[in-house]
């Protein structure tokens, strides 16, 4: 198996190689990943509506309160400068076409990381063409994740994905590069809090290879996490009462629940297969669990192994999968504990980040030079993720994720029109019971 393996990673180097140095290459990836996108959620373009904070806060501020004041006001602790500066440029289109502009910055931005995963710059820890393209394809695929795929209110943390590979990538040879390298560690670091779990990276980084760039770089971050700190401290609205009460074993237990349901099995199958899989036998349940224990057992052993950027990388996923656990800004029913909601929370934001760190270590792990043992583990479990993708995404409704209900916002529009000036207008729109209110100009 491991021999066929090693054929198709031969077969996709060879083809890689020959077309990688050219920008046709990259525009074609580019755009056959957008039409992927789009695919698994088509109504972001063919019905395109609000979603959340993209018409309550994003649109509604920028429509009501001018241009550049919402720019200073923090949200739920925190800058949201990338959702304000799409708020702004959807005032430049009638308010029909304002949730389309949106969809299309998160669009932009959702396909920032696979520039950077491709690019040359990234050789440094993605060091080969088979491992670009499993992670493109894996990211382009992902179970898990339909809280963040195009919308404007969740694109920050793909945004910080391409902050992430920016710091870690090597020095760029345009300038280009460099003022690209600029404006997306400073957008991210004003985008919510992850300059504050960027920072250790880029200074750690900086003050082993002690680069002008990476001195830069670290500047930005270090200022922007300042800046979201402050706003944390201030503003900032979440609960860790629950796991400050608990016993050490329960917090143990907690977290493993929720690593071994919504990263691991997360990533692998999603959902649906997980329940499925569970099923299927009374100790299915019990091969789940055995196979996140393999993948913790994985990542220890890739965390002691791998290169710094690697160890750096899953330092800083698991940071925010520990942050976004204790520190959940959720809507927590009465009579539930956080966790157990967060233990059930298929598709949230909070799992994007640990599932892509996941990915890369697997990836990491199928190298050559790695123990026969690690990497027949890492292509088993890849190999299992696959024909997850092969059983359900041949089925429609598991492939594409489930549209936003639809609230008929072309009529709500058409109605806010005729109204006149100084009235005030509530225009419903998802998830329910959202909702944004304009006045009239």
């Amino acid at each position: 198996m491991l021999k066929i393996i090693r054929k198709i990673q031969q077969t996709i180097e060879t083809f890689v190689s020959k077309f990688s140095h050219k920008k046709l290459w990259y525009m074609s990836i580019l755009g056959i990943s957008a039409v992927v996108m789009i695919s698994r959620r088509p109504d972001a373009l063919a019905r395109p509506q609000f979603f959340a904070e993209d018409g309550f806060l994003w649109y509604a501020q920028a429509y009501n309160n001018g241009m550049v004041a919402p720019f200073f006001e923090p949200v739920a602790g925190y800058f949201q400068t990338l959702a304000r500066i799409g708020g702004l440029l959807s005032q430049a289109v009638p308010l029909q076409y304002a949730p389309l502009v949106m969809n299309g910055v998160a669009l932009c931005i959702q396909l920032l990381p696979i520039l950077l995963m491709l690019s040359h710059r990234c050789n440094n820890f993605i060091t080969s063409s088979w491992a670009k393209v499993v992670l493109v394809v894996s990211y382009l695929l992902l179970f898990n994740s339909q809280e963040t795929h195009l919308n404007l209110t969740n694109a920050q943390w793909y945004l910080a994905v391409s902050a992430l590979l920016v710091i870690l990538a090597a020095e760029p040879h345009k300038k280009a590069w460099s003022w690209f390298d600029t404006a997306v560690v400073l957008l991210s670091g004003m985008s919510g809090p992850f300059a504050i779990l960027l920072y250790p990276v880029a200074l750690i980084l900086y003050l082993k290879e002690k680069t002008e760039r990476l001195w830069w770089l670290t500047t930005i971050v270090s200022l922007s996490a300042a800046v979201q700190l402050v706003a944390v401290i201030f503003t900032g609205r979440s609960d860790s009462t629950f796991v400050a009460t608990q016993k050490i074993s329960e917090v143990i237990i907690g977290l493993w629940v929720i690593f071994h349901k919504q990263v691991v099995w997360g990533m692998m199958s999603g959902q649906v297969g997980y329940e499925w899989f569970t099923q299927l036998h009374p100790r299915a349940e019990l091969f789940t669990q055995l196979i996140s224990a393999a993948v913790l057992i994985l990542l220890c052993f890739v965390f002691f192994k791998a290169q710094l950027r690697v160890k750096l990388t899953l330092v800083c996923a698991a940071s925010i999968f520990l942050v976004s656990t204790v520190f959940p800004t959720i809507l927590i029913p009465t009579g539930k504990t956080s966790w157990q909601v967060l233990e059930n929370a298929y598709g949230i934001r909070y799992w994007l980040l640990p599932i892509l760190a996941v990915l890369g270590a697997l990836v990491w792990a199928t190298r050559r030079s790695v123990t026969l043992l690690i990497r027949a583990t890492a292509y088993s479990i890849l190999i299992v993720m696959t024909l997850f993708w092969f059983k359900l995404y041949r089925y429609k409704q598991y492939y594409q994720f489930s549209p936003l209900e639809d609230f008929n916002f072309t009529q709500q529009v058409k109605s806010f029109t005729e109204q006149p000036s100084g009235t005030e207008v509530v225009i419903h729109h998802p998830p329910k019971p959202w909702s944004m209110r304009l006045v009239k100009k």
